[in-house]
């Protein structure tokens, strides 16, 4: 990764734009760059449960397989819950793996 003191904010506002364009391919590479290359960076809290958002958005999308998707999606939110379990993205994360592991459950707001 590169060392510039602002790369870890351009991988992140990089992905965050690439969601707002639809790009959700491009905002996993760069969110995951982020929490892979910055352990501590200050947004990681909600870049790692929008890779599990993103996973799924693909698989729903038709671009990944449940196969492929299904583990990764599973991944990013457990993760979320051990690094960052009281955040506001949070309960996105809790819903997500809920849908996973139990398909067609209805979850009340």
């Amino acid at each position: 990764m590169p060392e510039s003191a602002h790369a870890a904010d351009a991988w992140y506002f990089s992905g965050a734009a690439y969601r707002k364009m639809g790009d959700i391919e491009r905002m996993i590479c760069c969110y995951q760059a982020v929490v892979d290359g910055w352990p501590e960076f200050k947004y990681n809290w909600s870049a790692q449960p929008l890779i599990g958002w993103g996973y799924e958005a693909l698989k729903q999308r038709g671009l990944m397989t449940a196969e492929e998707a299904d583990p990764r999606i599973e991944d990013a939110y457990l993760e979320t819950f051990a690094k960052y379990p009281k955040t506001s993205l949070t309960r996105l994360a809790r819903d997500g793996l809920l849908r996973l592991l139990y398909p067609g459950v209805k979850l009340l707001d």
